[in-house]
C-alpha cells in the first residue's frame, strides 16, 4: 500500500542499498548502508522515510562485500529490511497485533564466464595456480593444458587426511552414487548454497541415515565394538536437537526386541554460519536414554545392535537449510585426531598440511 517506508540492509560484511525514485536506474540514491555484520542479521538503524506509491515500480539495487578476513567461508548472505511508519490502521487495532517477520525469496541464475589466459615466452614453464594466496598441490605447464581441469577442480575442496583407519562404514559424500543402506537426501556438489565441511559435496536433509534389517544377509551393527562411535560434521537450522536409533538387544527371558531411542544432541540444528563436528559414543547414548521400560527389561551386557539412525529436520522453507558431511561409523578407538582437514592441498610437496586453514575433528 502506499506510505512512508524506511529501509535497511544487512549483509556478512559491509553493505549498501540503493533506491530509485522510478524504475530507471539513474535516479537512484543511496538509502541505507551497514560498515559491518548486523548483530544476529537484524539492522540496528533503519534509513530516513521515502513515499511509496501503490502500483509504482522503483528501482532498487543492493550491494556488498566479502572480504575473507571477515565473512571467511561462511554462507553468502544479504538481506533488505523495511518498515511501514504510516497505516490506516488505528490504535485500537494496534493493541492486539504482534511482531511479524516476511520473507522474499529471489533466485538467481548463475552464469559461468570463460576466459582465455595467454602466455608468451614461457614456453615449457612450470607454473603454479593459487587461491587464496595457497598453492596448489602440483604444478601446471604452461604449452600441455591436459592436467589444467583436474588441478584446478582438487583446489576447490576441503582436502582431508584420516589419522585413523578403524573405520566400520565411512562416506565422505565425494561418490554420487554411494550412500549407506537406507540413506536418504541429496549430494549438492561444489558448495552449492554451502562451502562443504571436507571434500566437495553435502548432504542435504538426508533424514534417513542407516537402515539395516538385522538379518543374516543384512546384520546389525555391534554398537559395543565395531559400531561404537557415529561421527559427522552438521550445518544448518532445520535439524531438531538429536538422533533417533533403533537397536536390537537381548531381554532378561533371553527373547530379542527392538526399540526406538531418541539421543539428545547438542547443538544440532544451532549451527547457523559454521560446521559443527561431533562424535557420538552410540553404546553409551543407548544406555543412557533408554526408557525405562527398556531398562526394566534389558539383559546388562547382552549385545545391543544399531539397525537404523535418522535425524530428524523441519521442513518448513523459512528454516535455513540443513546439511551433512563426512559421516563416519567408528570401532571402538580413541578419538583424538580422527579426521586432520585442510584447504586446497599440501605445500611445496610436503606430506602434512600447511594451509591456514586446518581443522581436526
Amino acid at each position: 500500500t502506499t506510505g512512508m517506508f524506511s529501509l535497511a540492509v544487512c549483509a556478512n560484511d559491509a553493505a549498501e542499498l540503493y533506491l530509485g525514485t522510478t524504475s530507471d536506474s539513474s535516479t537512484k540514491t543511496l538509502v541505507a548502508s551497514q560498515a559491518t555484520k548486523c548483530p544476529e542479521n537484524t539492522p540496528e538503524t533503519y534509513g530516513d522515510k521515502i513515499e511509496l506509491v501503490k502500483g509504482e515500480t522503483y528501482y532498487i539495487e543492493a550491494v556488498h562485500v566479502r572480504r575473507d578476513s571477515v565473512a571467511s567461508n561462511t554462507t553468502n548472505f544479504i538481506q533488505i529490511s523495511f518498515l511501514q511508519s504510516n497505516t490506516f490502521l488505528t490504535e485500537k487495532d494496534l493493541s492486539l497485533a504482534t511482531s511479524e517477520y516476511q520473507g522474499f525469496w529471489v533466485q538467481e541464475t548463475r552464469v559461468l564466464e570463460k576466459q582465455k589466459i595467454t602466455f608468451e615466452g614461457i614456453s615449457g614453464a612450470e607454473l603454479a595456480l593459487s587461491h587464496n594466496g595457497i598453492p596448489s598441490q602440483s604444478p601446471i605447464y604452461s604449452d600441455d593444458f591436459s592436467d589444467w581441469a583436474e588441478n584446478i577442480d582438487t583446489m576447490f575442496q576441503w582436502k582431508c587426511t584420516k589419522s585413523q583407519s578403524r573405520f566400520k562404514l565411512v562416506n565422505d559424500m565425494e561418490d554420487p552414487d554411494y550412500k549407506f543402506d537406507g540413506q536418504g537426501g541429496q549430494y549438492w556438489s561444489y558448495g552449492i548454497n554451502s562451502e562443504p565441511f571436507c571434500g566437495k559435496a553435502v548432504l542435504s536433509k538426508p533424514y534417513g541415515l542407516l537402515r539395516l534389517s538385522g538379518n543374516w544377509d543384512q546384520p546389525g551393527l555391534e554398537i559395543s565394538s565395531e559400531a561404537k562411535f557415529f561421527c559427522f560434521a552438521h550445518k544448518g537450522t532445520a535439524f531438531y536437537n538429536g538422533i533417533d536409533i533403533l537397536v536390537q538387544y537381548q531381554t532378561t527371558h533371553w527373547q530379542t526386541w527392538r526399540s526406538w531411542v531418541n539421543v539428545p544432541v547438542e547443538g544440532l540444528g544451532e549451527s547457523k554460519d559454521e560446521w559443527t563436528y561431533q562424535c557420538i559414543d552410540m553404546e553409551e547414548a543407548f544406555l543412557n536414554n533408554k526408557a525405562s521400560w527398556i531398562t526394566h527389561w534389558y539383559r546388562e551386557g547382552s549385545p545391543v545392535q544399531l539397525l537404523q539412525l535418522n535425524i530428524a529436520h523441519d521442513t518448513n522453507t523459512r528454516k535455513m537449510d540443513s546439511w551433512m558431511n563426512c559421516l563416519l561409523v567408528v570401532r571402538k578407538t580413541p578419538l583424538t585426531g580422527l579426521l586432520q582437514l585442510c584447504q586446497l592441498s599440501w605445500q611445496n610437496g610436503r606430506s602434512d598440511c600447511q594451509c591456514n586453514f586446518s581443522r581436526f575433528c
